[in-house]
């Protein structure tokens, strides 16, 4: 099936593609707590395996996975969940919208707090050895694996590759990766996100999670939605909820928006949901391009991310959702350290075995936006210098935002146009 395939799948009768796919959710064989949403044919002889950025959990792939299932042959996705995912209290999504505002907007939900123990070891090491049970298991009866990710989810793909694993490198296991809008070295300069640390810093990070700062702070303030670190994760599932079940009914949230999106005048659902997400949202690098708000406080689509392929995905269910609750700290500590992509001091004194980079040896597809400004694409280039990467297969489209890779349509995402090909290069053993 091509890409073209993919642009005519049958459609509901509101436009939306409708996709008739094997679905599963499901632990990860151990008792740490992470998932796998696996989408696709499980007699599938090829896997590509998603991580996903900070602050988001599997169901940000969802309709991206879907996309690449229908068009690349002989390929299941399956969308990572870390075992913080356990943290999050979604059961008052099992219930109607009235039950959920009750049970969110009344703070009856269970909270995991700052002294949560067992997350403060959370960190880079932990969750490659969890992604490594999900590779081998990916790997079982001589299946290929694509490791990828976006964001830092694609630098931990590449942590994967370059990562020790009892003497042996991440990158054996694998047959490409797949990285987007992410990367090692200066990747996330461009976008004014500062990178690196010091020994002093490190140890006072280190510090701070031992008393207790076990989660990282600022997601949800940084996106206006308030302090508690949950806040923001349940303000956009609640409203997508709203958004994806009565779209043009009067917005059941909008007495209870938080100040920066209060605009005083009368909205729908769908309107309030596409203020939080689209372009208004304070941090781009969350945002879609949709549409924009009518006069009369509905939304209009205008962009390549409509509002309801963005309300389904960020929607969710009762078992899992696009965005995570709670980052522990230590992860983002860990991504500090190993962002030089290197076995230097300061990664080996925080237990980081990157000691295999130069050894990475397999093809590596790398998409970016205009999330960077060209410096994803600057950090791939220096990558295949430094390793030995056979093929880098670079794409750019800086009209696309960050999250538009994921949420945009077949026809307007060329994200899709890109990686489907070579997918199906490595699918084909070619």
């Amino acid at each position: 099936m091509t890409i073209g395939d993919a642009l005519r799948a049958p459609v509901t009768p509101d436009g939306a593609a409708s996709y008739s796919l094997p679905e599963t959710y499901e632990p990860l064989p151990g008792d740490g707590g992470a998932h796998l949403l696996k989408i696709g044919p499980a007699a599938s002889r090829r896997v590509l395996v998603l991580v996903p950025p900070r602050g988001y959990g599997a169901g940000v792939f969802l309709l991206v996975a879907r996309d690449l299932v229908r068009a690349v042959p002989d390929l299941q996705v399956w969308a990572f969940d870390r075992r913080q995912r356990q943290l999050a209290d979604l059961s008052g999504f099992a219930g109607d919208l009235a039950a959920a505002r009750h049970y969110y907007l009344g703070g009856h939900h269970r909270t995991a707090g700052d002294s949560t123990p067992r997350a403060a070891g959370w960190g880079l090491a932990r969750l490659l050895e969890d992604v490594r049970i999900a590779v081998d298991e990916a790997a079982a009866g001589g299946r290929q694996v694509i490791l990828g990710g976006h964001s830092l989810g694609g630098l931990t793909a590449l942590c994967y590759a370059a990562w020790d694993f009892d003497g042996r490198p991440g990158a054996a296991d694998l047959s490409a990766l797949m990285v987007l809008d992410g990367g090692p070295y200066d990747a996330y300069e461009g976008a004014g996100i500062p990178t690196g640390i010091s020994h002093e810093s490190a140890r006072a990070a280190l510090e701070a999670i031992e008393h207790g700062a076990v989660f990282e702070e600022g997601m949800s303030a940084a996106l206006g939605l308030g302090d508690a670190p949950e806040a923001g994760a349940i303000w956009w599932q609640l409203a997508a909820r709203h958004a994806l079940e009565d779209p043009h009914g009067p917005a059941a949230l909008a007495h209870a928006l938080p100040a920066p999106f209060a605009l005083g005048r009368p909205l729908t659902n769908a309107g309030l949901f596409g203020l939080l997400v689209d372009t208004l949202a304070p941090q781009l690098g969350h945002a879609v391009q949709s549409g924009r708000l009518t006069d009369a406080g509905d939304w209009l689509d205008t962009g390549p991310s409509p509002l309801a392929r963005v309300a389904e995905v960020y929607a969710g269910t009762a078992q899992r959702s696009a965005r995570e609750w709670y980052s522990p700290a230590r992860g983002m500590l860990d991504y500090h350290a190993a962002i030089g992509f290197t076995d230097s001091d300061i990664a080996r004194s925080l237990g980081l075995r990157l000691r295999h980079t130069a050894q990475v040896d397999v093809p590596l597809y790398v998409f970016e936006s205009q999330f960077a400004r060209g410096t994803v694409g600057c950090a791939a280039r220096k990558l295949e210098q430094n390793t030995r990467i056979p093929g880098l297969s670079l794409h750019s489209d800086f009209s696309m935002l960050h999250q538009d890779i994921l949420l945009a349509k077949p026809e307007r995402n060329s994200f899709l146009q890109s990686a489907i090909p070579f997918l199906a290069s490595v699918t084909t053993g070619a």
